[in-house]
């Protein structure tokens, strides 16, 4: 056992396991109530538009690992385990390499730690999108005030949290044409379109 310690704080072993090390610490503080499971959390948006796939080649990397249903600390997760698991492996499997060769190892290691990662959280994607749809499904939601959680306009799909006694929960929203709407801005829901099932909302303009 001592060994094994000693083994993963070894040379560039420092690196994947200080990333497991922040991991495990990040789902303690969740664990204790210290941090909401949704800390760091991003949003991606997803073009709706008929003009094409989505254009961007950070967004295209953060739709394939999954970002776009997923949490990120969830996805991170995964990523920071599976790399960890095949940093070990390759370092028992290549003793006689120098340290500067295990870290240029490093590489391929976190890339491949990607696609597992993408394989391992793909069947994950259906389980949170009908945990969402189970949320609002028994709700009406038209006429209530929402949270952006991203910018909106009307060729790209966002989300937006409703705002309700008990446990919030997150709605696929669109503006009107000609509008444009920031993250953080106070939105009302106004009608759904039940085709593509997301909702049409307007800035709130009451008194905050």
């Amino acid at each position: 056992m001592l060994e094994f310690f000693k083994t993963i704080v070894t040379g560039v072993n420092i690196i994947p396991t200080t990333l497991l090390g922040l991991t495990i610490f990040y789902w303690l503080t969740v664990i204790i109530g210290v941090v909401d499971i949704d800390f760091l959390d991003v949003d991606v948006d997803t073009d709706v538009s008929d003009a094409g796939p989505i254009s961007g080649p950070f967004h295209g990397i953060l739709t394939f690992i999954n970002l776009a249903d997923l949490p990120l600390m969830l996805v991170l997760s995964v990523i920071n385990l599976v790399f960890w698991a095949v940093s070990m492996i390759t370092y028992m499997m290549t003793p006689e390499f120098g340290e500067l060769s295990r870290g240029l190892l490093l590489i391929p290691a976190f890339i491949l730690s990607v696609l597992i990662t993408k394989v391992i959280t793909t069947p994950l994607k259906g389980l949170f999108r009908q945990m969402y749809k189970d949320n609002s499904a028994h709700e009406k939601v038209e006429g209530m005030l929402c949270s952006l959680l991203c910018d909106v306009d009307n060729v790209r799909l966002g989300q937006a949290e409703v705002e309700r006694e008990g446990a919030p929960f997150r709605i696929n929203v669109k503006v009107e044409e000609g509008e444009s709407l920031k993250k953080g801005d106070k939105v009302l829901v106004i009608c759904k379109d039940t085709e593509k099932d997301f909702y049409y909302v307007k800035k709130f303009k009451g008194v905050e």
